[in-house]
């Protein structure tokens, strides 16, 4: 298959279209199966979200398939969110290259203050300690 046939069958998502299936799509996202909040946080509109689900949109499908249908892990999909976004910075709307560059430091590890803390692979839990009979430990 030449390039440009390749090309053609890849379906192009707008930077909105990706940051809503990020949010609505990946389970470590604050709004993680809640369609309206989560296209809320892409940037459509308010009455937009509120009918996203009930309105018989293609392009949802079509990154429903692209996410899960191909079994795309999240560093995939950041980084194909990436190169759509990377020509959303250069776009001559300073919102969109401002917005564009807000989403990719929220949502990729390098820009994170977020650190994981495990333990041979495991995430470690917290515990908290409870003093016998109220006691309180003296400092020395």
């Amino acid at each position: 298959m030449t390039k440009s046939k390749q090309k053609a069958k890849e379906k192009e998502f707008t930077p909105q279209q990706i940051k809503f299936a990020m949010f609505y799509y990946l389970p470590d996202s604050p709004t993680y199966g809640n369609a309206r909040q989560s296209a809320l946080r892409a940037g459509f509109s308010d009455k937009y979200s509120r009918n996203i689900t009930v309105k018989n949109l293609n392009w949802i499908k079509d990154v429903v398939l692209e996410i899960g249908g191909k079994g795309v892990t999240k560093d995939k999909l950041v980084r194909k969110a990436k190169k759509v976004l990377d020509k959303s910075l250069d776009s001559e709307d300073e919102k969109i290259a401002q917005d564009t560059a807000k989403f990719i430091a929220k949502t990729t590890t390098e820009f994170s203050e977020k650190q994981d803390i495990v333990s041979n692979g495991e995430t470690l839990t917290v515990a908290t300690l409870e003093f016998v009979n109220g006691d309180n430990p003296k400092e020395s």
